[in-house]
């Protein structure tokens, strides 16, 4: 894929948050090579359009930020990864058709921490909210193709740590987390 920006929101001080990602090399407030095949980011601006921070993330694949949304000193961005992500100290791992996470990042760029939605499918977050009680976020689970399999299509996933067993071939989910 090329360079995106998957999603903008309100920033402190009237600034701008934007979210997205990147395959080689971008300009980022200042230049940023990608760590895998592409990287994921979130970059602050001024009300002024003047280049803040950045926080930029990868592993040995692809990595970019689909929605984010900020309150106070804290950002969150919805993540899709392949393969494994380095965030916080942490590495994610994700399934055969990839995975997502809900990235909590400081005002200023620093990371914080990684709520991992992972399982057997396809895992994606498409959308994010942040209020002053915590964060909420909402996507789709979809179980990877099985070939000719008779069986009852069964999602095995984890969101935030909580294990499911969802019966289907796709699921919507609504989850929340506190401050």
């Amino acid at each position: 894929a090329p360079d995106t920006v998957g999603g903008v929101a309100a920033g402190a001080g009237g600034g701008v948050l934007a979210g997205g990602g990147f395959r080689g090399a971008a300009w980022l407030g200042d230049t940023a090579a990608a760590l895998g095949v592409g990287d994921g980011f979130v970059a602050g601006f001024t009300a002024d359009g003047q280049p803040r921070f950045t926080a930029r993330f990868g592993g040995d694949a692809t990595e970019s930020v689909g929605r984010i949304a900020s309150r106070g000193d804290e950002i969150w961005a919805a993540a899709r990864f392949d393969g494994a992500l380095r965030f916080a100290g942490h590495t994610l791992h994700a399934g055969d058709a990839g995975g997502a996470a809900l990235l909590a990042i400081a005002d200023g760029g620093a990371e914080q921490r990684a709520l991992l939605v992972g399982g057997d499918g396809y895992e994606q977050i498409a959308d994010v909210a942040s209020s002053v009680a915590g964060v909420a976020f909402a996507g789709t689970l979809q179980s990877a193709p099985t070939g000719a399999s008779t069986s009852a299509p069964r999602l095995d996933v984890t969101v935030d740590g909580q294990a499911f067993a969802i019966e289907g071939s796709a699921a919507a989910f609504v989850a929340s987390r506190p401050r």
